[in-house]
């Protein structure tokens, strides 16, 4: 039971008892979470919380939520308690320093500490067993599981966060939040808004920002199709691009296959895609904002991307500044492609020491950033320059140049976090981009003198406020596209003073001055091969989350670039990169699945393997690891290491092996514990010196001893985490110095949404996928799957009674052995770190876990076909609002990224973050599913749900209106309708 020796906070001198105290918060914590308790009160409103440890409380929390009615005290204090009294009393449990560090600690030191944390959780079920309440765990270290930018992650601190998930699930009464916390005030300022303004996120990361994020899985969707087996020497692999299927939405961007050129012309090169940039221009040509005419008479015509980084993998017969192999930076036409081919002048060298990946996200923005203030603006020292929207890729590289140039820089950017990074890269004065203001505090700033040169992405009457801020003979930079295809008009007044004025647009440069852009483009690699340039931060995003990257765009969360990587982006990021991503984990579901999203490929991708090389497989003598085994030996293994702690010991296993080494296959099976040590140290180096080199593992070795976590005993907990979690972190560190291909471990969808009862083999699954994001994270293979259940092989195979309970609590479908590995080889050739694999969501655990799993769901799916198909003018008035309320819900979570049911009808879309962009992908929506032209303005001034739903149903109703006309979205804006059409009266 939790430690009660510390005393509650009180005033000094105070001994009135607690329950007659004016306290609206009590955060209840156990002894080693006192410290945490007390820093966050301190960021509580004043004399409105208490920090208490459990016995100290004099009260039972008898409310089910984190809002708990006291309703009667303990039979000593009865009189003492008043009645309906309210009470925020979350009981907050700090495990962070629960398991000590990969520096202070060695791994039987840690794996002994996550064994003392586990236990310390199972005092607290039993602790909460049978009341009401909210349980809030701390942990550290998680975050990089989730996708986010952080370079430390702890196995066992995320095995913690899965025995939470479980016991969430085991305490009816309880609801259990987790939080991963950063170090640093920021951080716990957010946990103490966090704690007393619960907007009901159940998983939580805050970095040491102060930046908050939620958990969302998130199903692949559009896989690209090549993830299909590898090429051999006498074929070349299909070329996979990104295009736009329905102009204006999002969500409907798709890969698809076409030939790749077999043959080049003697000035061209062939790259392989590692790394793709994207541009503000892809984003609003997929919204159609940016017609085909718009690009068509750019460098990279009306297609997708227009930068990259890559490997050379055929050169022209007159291309000699280039070899086979060497890592590329260039400019290109549909960037969103695995293969390009492309003129070698449009080509560079990575420069030495510079991250692949991050030098995709180099090319138009140092390009657009030379050519305007170096080429154009003729940018000298001392003088002053006012860069818009300075934390984006273009701005960035801007401050540098101007910087490097001698200049002084004033920047605008639209949050306070993006103002204090320039401030930090050298900005001298930072601005609010969003406000029309800054025109009046750089005049007051500069004496009203103002600027020499404005780089100006900013469109409307910002461009007027511009103008005044413009010194005499000052030079105007212009970005934007929006002004020039909308035909703003701007008066010529100001240009009296001297002034230039300049359109600027990369793609026409390259398309058109060909000679002068590469001239350019060798100019800005130069700077970067003499260290004059340093490469932009940058988040990456994989190209099955595409979609994700061009929302992440839209709406302007990024700082510097966007970048989605392709399967073969092996590079690890340089340290003084910024990469970030989306807190999130993906899901697939199998070929010849009863719900396969990957449409493109009708066979799975093929393992390569080395005929030459040995593989090890953990638990390989049973179960899916002998099934990996048989599929390694079908892949083409010759020398297989299968371990297991009893040895070959069932007639299945000799049967196995048998067959195995009757196709030629030398298969050693010792009776090993993947525990043991120095066991398993001795087999590994005998690997390149006794037998084969070693060049790959499959971890598959598992115990299963379930029990609720109020009830497991420290054996029963190690013999859960040890096979699993300690064996794989001893492979891990005695196979680092060796070449392998793979690091496969096999996790368990259970980790997704904790199952009941296996909290001990949750917390050892998701520590395997904290070890695969840290395997990555150092450059090395790892590939973690997380499966569903497997029905014909393995322990639930054989306990058919468990099996179909863990069905029924997981809500899905079941997996074969074949299905699973199929899923494995398309993970391997994806590059994909952690996913997991699963049957059909219809119901269960999962599902109410993760909207996104719901909102995938077949029966998502026939919802939203029934509602999609409906005939909206046979229903009734009010029939027919909840119809259309519900198709514009569910597309403003998409585009959103928020659950459905978060979307208050009456409050205004844009506290949402909903914005003109959302609301011209909205428009597209609305147009292609319900048959209703809306302006994007109409969808403004409508400004909540509710009264978008009005307006649609009107339209509906009366097709002669015209909500694309401004005159009527104004009269809607102030309820009038407009005047009836004329009627002949007779």
């Amino acid at each position: 039971m939790p430690s009660a020796s510390a005393r509650p906070t009180t005033e000094i001198g105070s001994d009135e008892p607690l329950a007659q105290r004016d306290a609206a918060t009590l955060l209840v914590v156990d002894a080693a979470s006192r410290a945490l308790g007390e820093r966050l009160v301190q960021h509580m409103p004043s004399g409105a919380v208490r920090c208490v440890t459990y016995d100290d409380l004099e009260l039972p929390l008898a409310a089910p939520s984190s809002l708990a009615e006291v309703t009667s005290a303990r039979a000593s204090n009865a009189q003492q308690v008043p009645s309906a009294r309210k009470v925020i009393a979350p009981q907050v449990v700090d495990l962070r320093a629960s398991v000590p560090s990969r520096q202070t600690g060695g791994d039987l030191e840690t794996h002994q500490a996550g064994l003392d944390a586990l236990e310390r959780l199972g005092d607290w079920a039993r602790t909460l067993a049978d009341r009401h309440g909210t349980l809030v765990v701390v942990t550290r270290d998680v975050a990089a599981l989730f996708g986010a930018d952080t370079p430390d992650i702890d196995l066992y601190q995320a095995g913690l966060w899965g025995g939470c998930r479980s016991l969430d699930n085991e305490l009816p009464n309880t609801r259990v939040r987790l939080v991963d916390l950063a170090s640093g005030e920021a951080a716990l300022v957010a946990l103490a808004q966090d704690l007393h303004h619960d907007d009901g996120e159940d998983e939580v990361v805050i970095d040491h920002h102060g930046h908050r994020r939620a958990l969302r899985v998130r199903p692949v969707a559009d896989t690209p199709p090549a993830l299909t087996p590898p090429p051999t020497p006498d074929r070349v692999a299909s070329r996979v691009t990104l295009e736009i299927a329905y102009p204006g939405q999002l969500s409907r961007l798709q890969w698809r296959a076409h030939p790749v050129r077999s043959t080049l012309a003697k000035d061209q090169v062939r790259v392989k895609v590692l790394a793709t940039g994207l541009n503000f221009r892809d984003v609003m040509y997929a919204l159609g904002v940016l017609t085909d005419e718009a690009l068509e008479q750019g460098f990279s015509g009306a297609t997708l991307g227009l930068e990259f980084s890559g490997i050379v993998e055929a050169l022209g017969e007159g291309v000699t500044q280039f070899d086979i192999g060497d890592p590329v930076v260039g400019l290109g036409s549909a960037c969103f492609s695995n293969h390009l081919v492309v003129e070698a002048d449009s080509l560079a060298r990575v420069p030495t020491g510079l991250d692949p990946v991050a030098a995709a996200g180099l090319p138009t923005a140092f390009l657009t950033a030379w050519y305007s203030l170096e080429h154009l603006a003729r940018l000298s020292p001392g003088e002053r320059v006012l860069i818009h929207g300075a934390a984006g890729g273009v701005g960035l590289a801007a401050v540098q140049l101007a910087r490097w140039r001698g200049a002084e820089v004033l920047a605008t950017a639209g949050s306070p976090h993006k103002r204090d990074l320039l401030t930090l890269l050298g900005a001298e004065r930072c601005y609010d981009s969003r406000s029309l203001a800054f025109a009046e505090q750089i005049l007051a700033d500069t004496d009203g003198q103002g600027v020499d040169v404005v780089l100006n992405s900013l469109s409307g009457d910002a461009i007027h406020q511009n103008l005044r801020v413009l010194a005499p003979f000052g030079r105007f930079l212009e970005l934007g596209k929006r002004d020039f295809y909308q035909d703003t008009p701007m008066g010529l007044r100001p240009f009296r003073h001297n002034l230039s004025y300049f359109g600027i647009d990369s793609d026409q440069l390259l398309s058109h001055r060909p000679a002068l852009a590469r001239q350019l483009f060798r100019q800005v690699m130069d700077r970067f091969a003499e260290g004059a340039f340093s490469a932009l931060p940058y988040t990456t995003f994989t190209t099955t989350r595409v979609v994700e990257a061009f929302r992440h765009m839209q709406q302007a969360r990024h700082i510097g670039k966007i970048i989605v990587t392709h399967p073969s982006a092996a590079a690890s990021p340089s340290p003084d990169t910024l990469r970030t991503g989306s807190v999130s984990k993906t899901t697939m579901h199998p070929h010849g699945g009863p719900r396969n999203t990957t449409n493109n490929s009708t066979n799975p991708a093929c393992m390569a393997l080395d005929t030459e090389g040995c593989y090890l497989v953990s638990g390989g003598l049973s179960g899916l690891g002998l099934a990996s085994a048989e599929r390694l030996v079908r892949r083409g293994a010759r020398h297989l290491l299968l371990l297991s702690r009893s040895g070959v010991s069932s007639p299945e296993a000799s049967a196995a092996i048998a067959a195995m080494q009757g196709q030629g296959v030398t298969v050693e099976a010792p009776a090993l514990d993947v525990t043991d040590e120095q066991a398993l140290a001795g087999l590994i180096e005998e690997c390149g010196s006794r037998r084969p080199p070693l060049r790959g593992v499959i971890h598959a070795a598992a115990v299963i001893e379930d029990g609720l976590a109020r009830q497991l005993t420290r054996e029963q907990l190690d013999a859960v985490l040890a096979p699993k979690l300690l064996g794989a972190i001893l492979l891990d560190r005695l196979t680092r110095h060796h070449d392998l291909q793979h690091f496969v471990l096999y996790s368990s969808a259970t980790t997704l949404f904790g199952s009941p009862g296996q909290s001990a083999y949750v917390a050892a699954n998701l520590g395997l996928e904290a070890l695969a994001v840290r395997r990555r994270q150092a450059g090395k293979p790892a590939t973690c799957l997380s499966l569903g259940i497997i029905e014909d092989t393995g322990f639930l195979a054989r306990h058919q009674t468990k099996r179909q309970a863990l069905s029924q609590r997981m809500g899905g479908g079941q997996l074969s052995a074949e299905q699973a590995l199929d899923a494995l080889e398309q993970a391997l050739a994806a590059g994909v770190s952690n996913a997991a694999v699963i049957g059909a969501i219809d119901h269960g655990f999962i599902q109410r876990r993760f909207i996104e799993l719901r909102q995938n769901s077949g029966e998502a799916d026939r919802q939203a076909s029934s509602n999609d198909d409906l005939d909206l003018s046979a229903l009734d008035e009010s029939s027919r609002r909840k119809a259309v309320e519900a198709i514009l819900r569910r597309q403003l979570a998409s585009i959103l990224m928020l659950d459905p049911e978060r979307i208050d009808s009456g409050r205004r879309l844009s506290e949402f973050g909903f914005d003109s962009l959302m609301a011209v992908e909205l428009v597209s929506a609305i147009e292609t599913r319900l048959g209703v032209k809306v302006s994007a303005l109409a969808l403004a001034d409508a400004a909540t749900l509710h009264r978008t739903t009005l307006l649609i149903c009107d339209l509906l109703e009366s097709p002669e209106l015209d909500a694309t006309d401004e005159h009527a979205a104004l009269a809607y804006r102030h309820a009038v309708s407009p005047p009836a059409p004329a009627r002949e009266v007779t």
